[in-house]
Order: structure tokens, then C-alpha cells, then sequence
């Protein structure tokens, strides 16, 4: 069950907040034991070596470079663009979901021309349009945003609810080197959560900030599905959602979207640590480096209905 509102209504139904990040040789006490979160610390972009003063490897690659890449790198998060450009109104990118399936079996984004919002699960790509109906994307679609990674969970965890956002997050803290990247994954069973999608745009484009404007926003109640995200250092910020970003998809696969707000009643948490970031610069996009101003900060936590 679930229901439909036009407009930027998303503190009505409730919104979500950030924080996310990788590994690193340290170790944690949680409520279900010791974890141990090992990982690779570096830098390698003249150009984005600000955005990886958070021990993330940054590397910024051309189009050839991204999809002669593949399947064989592990640990790694691929990504297409920035949020800062999407910011800007950047809708038009050049990487194929063809191409986007060798580098990963997971992650989130948008379809070309900000079709809507867009979640890779077990290899599967969907796509959530403004209307909320859910559809698989052709192999030749294009993406303009997109965060992927081959997902190998190292670490699991019981979560009982029920259980509000900001009790999510604070358990995600628990578990959390902030310097680093997180993709984490949640099978869960929900008493409700709120979802947003915006409209397709066209030429020319306006800024994300007004696209929001005119999202469409729903609430599901009692339904099971898959969350799935990453957490990316606040260092990071313009190349990425610093914090955490969300999508749900329902198991029936017919309601999804990007998450706002949730109150989880019981789930499976699985965790990756990651620690190396490849952004590709589409053709004509500017991909600045990290931004940590306060106005892009609020930017992108008015796009994503961020509660704080």
C-alpha cells in the first residue's frame, strides 16, 4: 500500500540524513561483537587529490580508461560524473548500463536526461519514474550519475527494530572509519518509508535545486524490499553525497525510489569497506574537485531531503 503527493512535501513524510565510509586496519565493539575493517589508504589524482585528504584513493579516468575497466577490480567504487555537475543540471552522460554492469552488481543513480531514480541490485538495474512505477533499463540507456561496485560483504548484523532513521544511522556510526567508504545493503521488513522521484528534464536544463522542486513523493507501508547505499566522507563532497544515500526497492518490485524516511521494524545488514574511488569525466562536463563549502553542504542536503 502506499500513497502519492507532488511537490517538495518530503518533511511530511519524513526525510533521511547522511554520514558514510571504508576501511581501514581497525577494529570495532558493536552490539554483536569485534569487527575488523582492513583496507587500502593512498592517493592518485593531481586533480582530486583535496577530495582524497580522506585516505580514499581518488583517480579521475577518461571514457576509454572507464570501460576498459571491468569485473576484475575489487574494492573499488565506480563512478560516473559527479553530484556537483548533476547539481548544475548535468543530465546527459555517456556510459551505457552495458558498460555500468562490468563494474559492478550494485549501486544507485539516475537514467539519462534524470529519468527518474535508478538501483542496481544483485545485477539487476531499475528504474523508479516520477510517477512511481518501477521498469527495467535497456542495456543501451545512458546514465549521467551512477555509483557502483561488485558488492562482497564482509560483515553482517541482526537489526531489531523498530527502528527510526536516526537509529539506523546511529548504528551505522558504531561501525564507521569516516575517512573511508561504506556500501551496505539492508533486506528489510518495513513498517513504512517515504520515497521520492523527480520527472524526466529537457533542454535546457535547470538546476537540480528546481528539478526537486517538483518531485513526486509516496509513502509504502508494510513491505518488505532491499535498501541499498553507500556512505562517503564529508571530504568528499561535490564528487559525492557526503553521508549516507539511499534507494529501496520493494522484493515484488513494484514500489522504490530514493529514500527520505523510514521506520524499520526488522532487517539483515551487510556492510562492505571500500577505499578507492574512480570518477569518469563525461565529455563536456566540468568535474571540479571536492567542495566543502557550507553552500554546497545545504545544496546537496536540499536535493537529497536530508533531515539534518
Amino acid at each position: 500500500m502506499h500513497s502519492t503527493s507532488s511537490g517538495d512535501r518530503s518533511r511530511g513524510c519524513g526525510t533521511i540524513a547522511p554520514n558514510l565510509v571504508a576501511s581501514h586496519k581497525l577494529s570495532f565493539m558493536t552490539a554483536h561483537g569485534e569487527i575488523a575493517l582492513h583496507g587500502l589508504l593512498s592517493v592518485d589524482d593531481h586533480e582530486l587529490v583535496a577530495a582524497a585528504s580522506s585516505a580514499v584513493t581518488v583517480r579521475r579516468v577518461n571514457k576509454d580508461d572507464f570501460s576498459a575497466e571491468g569485473s576484475d577490480l575489487r574494492g573499488v567504487v565506480e563512478q560516473s560524473s559527479s553530484i556537483d555537475a548533476l547539481l548544475r543540471g548535468a543530465y546527459e552522460g555517456d556510459v551505457s548500463f552495458a558498460e555500468l554492469s562490468r563494474h559492478g552488481d550494485f549501486g544507485l543513480g539516475t537514467v539519462q536526461h534524470l529519468d527518474g531514480e535508478m538501483l542496481c541490485v544483485d545485477g539487476e538495474f531499475l528504474q523508479i519514474r516520477s510517477d512511481g512505477s518501477v521498469h527495467g533499463i535497456a542495456p543501451e540507456m545512458l546514465t549521467p550519475f551512477a555509483v557502483m561496485c561488485h558488492f562482497e560483504p564482509k560483515a553482517s548484523y541482526t537489526l531489531d527494530g523498530p527502528l527510526t532513521w536516526e537509529d539506523l544511522q546511529q548504528q551505522f556510526e558504531t561501525i564507521s572509519d569516516r575517512r573511508l567508504v561504506q556500501a551496505f545493503r539492508i533486506d528489510a521488513v518495513l513498517e513504512w518509508v517515504c520515497l521520492r522521484s523527480v520527472p524526466r528534464q529537457y533542454p535546457p536544463y535547470p538546476p537540480l535545486s528546481a528539478v526537486t522542486k517538483n518531485q513526486t513523493n509516496w509513502k509504502a507501508e508494510q513491505v518488505v524490499g532491499s535498501i541499498i547505499g553507500f556512505r562517503f566522507p564529508t571530504t568528499l563532497q561535490g564528487l559525492e553525497v557526503p553521508g549516507i544515500h539511499l534507494h529501496f526497492i520493494s522484493e515484488d518490485r513494484t514500489v522504490g525510489g530514493h529514500v527520505t524516511d523510514l521506520l524499520l521494524r526488522s532487517g539483515e545488514l551487510q556492510v562492505q569497506q571500500l577505499s578507492e574511488l574512480h570518477v569518469e569525466v563525461p565529455e563536456g562536463v566540468h568535474v571540479a574537485a571536492a567542495d566543502d563549502s557550507d553552500e554546497t553542504a545545504e545544496a546537496i542536503r536540499r536535493v537529497e531531503g536530508h533531515h539534518n
